[in-house]
């Protein structure tokens, strides 16, 4: 018997079966993994470096803002003219905002103007007075405020200048610094007065222009409210606010009287022209 090749071949079928093309090599197909790395990282990088960047401007925010607090952008840019007051930049409410003046009101006969505390409370170190009729028990700067704000409750215009000394009346003339305007206003409604003395100086050797030897120099923070404010004394305020001021006082020869009258600059002031 003839012996029969019994390897077993499989059959070729279409599937298997080699064409010509299968010799040439096929093109790749492009590795992505390393590209979704790339691609996964490039998001992650651009956080860290966005977020690098928000907390540098924070930081450098932080750092300039209370500087550009303080820079006088007026004299840096010499906005204004070189004659302007040192107040120019208080803005004042215009007129509409404030009651009908009436020069002849007996603000006495307002009941409830009567029930607020319309007494001042006098503040020298780490003591409080309040003043009724008294002034004099607590020295000669407390006298002077006491006649300042009775000459304001009075409408007593005429002998306001007399608690001043000739350099103010000089520099500000028959003008109210608190209005820009002619000194002339109706009694006022003055209640919640607070005078705090600050600081004293001695002037030994006199000041800078070799004036007031011997003299001393008081500075009190001072805060009031006005109710109906008719802006004929001050502007800067509505009915019933406060904004506290710097009262310079003049003890010389005798003779205490009030050199000068200033704001404190700040920039949280809700005025409106």
């Amino acid at each position: 018997m003839n012996s029969e090749n019994t390897e077993n071949t499989e059959p070729i079928t279409p599937d298997t079966a080699e064409s010509p093309e299968a010799s040439i090599d096929a093109p790749k197909e492009p590795n992505l993994s390393n590209s979704n790395e790339k691609e996964a990282k490039a998001p992650a990088n651009r956080s860290k470096k966005n977020a690098i960047i928000f907390a540098s401007v924070i930081l450098s925010l932080l750092v300039v803002l209370p500087i550009l607090t303080f820079v006088d952008w007026n004299a840096l840019f010499n906005i204004g003219s070189q004659d302007e007051d040192k107040d120019s930049w208080i803005h004042f409410y215009g007129d509409q905002y404030f009651r009908t003046p009436d020069y002849d009101e007996d603000i006495e006969k307002d009941k409830d103007y009567m029930d607020l505390d319309r007494l001042m409370y006098y503040t020298n170190g780490n003591e409080t007075f309040q003043v009724i009729d008294n002034p004099e028990d607590f020295g000669k700067c407390c006298v002077l405020f006491y006649n300042y704000f009775e000459n304001l409750k009075r409408g007593d215009y005429k002998r306001y200048y007399a608690l001043f000394t000739d350099e103010y009346e000089e520099e500000y003339g028959n003008t109210n610094p608190f209005t820009k305007r002619e000194l002339k206003y109706t009694p006022q409604k003055i209640y919640n007065i607070r005078v705090t003395l600050i600081q004293s100086t001695f002037l030994e050797n006199g000041d800078a222009d070799g004036n007031y030897v011997g003299s001393t120099v008081h500075y009190f923070n001072v805060e009031y409210a006005i109710k109906d404010n008719n802006g004929t004394y001050r502007r800067d305020i509505l009915s019933d606010q406060s904004r506290s001021i710097v009262f310079e006082i003049l003890e010389t020869n005798g003779k205490v009287l009030i050199n000068d009258i200033s704001f404190y600059r700040s920039a949280g002031s809700t005025n409106k022209d």
